[in-house]
């Protein structure tokens, strides 16, 4: 996956996922994330990157790159978050995706095609406080309800909320395991936020998740 140089334009409030649907709707500040060198995104300052990815896995995936890989938003607003790790290709200015973590608010066809995705996988059962959840090489999907987004009319309800955290690189399929802790990270953080029922998580075959809640605190960036 290669992406054009641009001028990442996103909300000062994306610093937390789905920020911008927790928060004054109203607010449209921006900030630019360009940097110096002409390659797109930023450079986390906290060793956690896309909020969600530490230090090792990012290192362990871009065969220590650190010092040249960025973190980019692609989508922060009441329909879902994407957030990309993202490698300059040839010293840049284009870029590959090395990691890409979206959470899909209130979307059953992206949910639909996680599933398939899984099912064409041959995936194996992800832990329980995901709610439904599948694993397989270089993927994690968490299917769970949580509460709508702040400020919209889905608020006070639980809608279901689809994240998948994917590895693009060689190395990065590798670490499936691996790949189970931002998506915990961003189930708990959620759940902070929304609150989140991964025991109510309804599967295609009509049983329920049976795990405990996501009530774990993350680790702090």
């Amino acid at each position: 996956m290669r992406t054009s140089r641009a001028v990442l334009t996103t909300s000062l409030l994306a610093t937390t996922v789905l920020a911008g649907c927790t928060s004054d709707p109203g607010d449209t500040r921006t900030t630019e994330t360009a940097t110096d060198d002409g390659i797109e995104g930023s450079v986390p300052d906290n060793g956690w990157w896309c909020r969600m990815f530490d230090d090792e896995i990012v290192a362990a995936a871009t065969g220590g790159q650190t010092d040249v890989a960025r973190e980019v938003l692609r989508k922060n607003d009441d329909e879902g978050w994407q957030c990309e790790v993202v490698l300059p290709v040839d010293g840049g200015p284009e870029t590959e995706a090395v990691f890409t973590l979206t959470v899909a608010v209130n979307d059953d066809e992206a949910a639909d095609e996680l599933r398939a995705d899984a099912r064409a996988a041959d995936a194996e059962p992800g832990p329980d406080y995901l709610g439904e959840s599948y694993v397989f090489p270089g993927t994690v999907v968490a299917i769970l309800p949580c509460g709508g987004p702040v400020g919209t009319e889905l608020a006070n309800t639980q809608v279901p909320y689809a994240v998948s955290v994917v590895a693009h690189s060689e190395a990065g399929r590798q670490m499936t395991d691996e790949l189970v802790s931002p998506a915990r990270r961003t189930v708990v953080d959620l759940d902070m936020t929304t609150g989140c029922s991964p025991k109510l998580a309804q599967r295609p075959d009509g049983g329920d998740g049976d795990g405990s809640t996501a009530t774990e605190a993350p680790p702090q960036g």
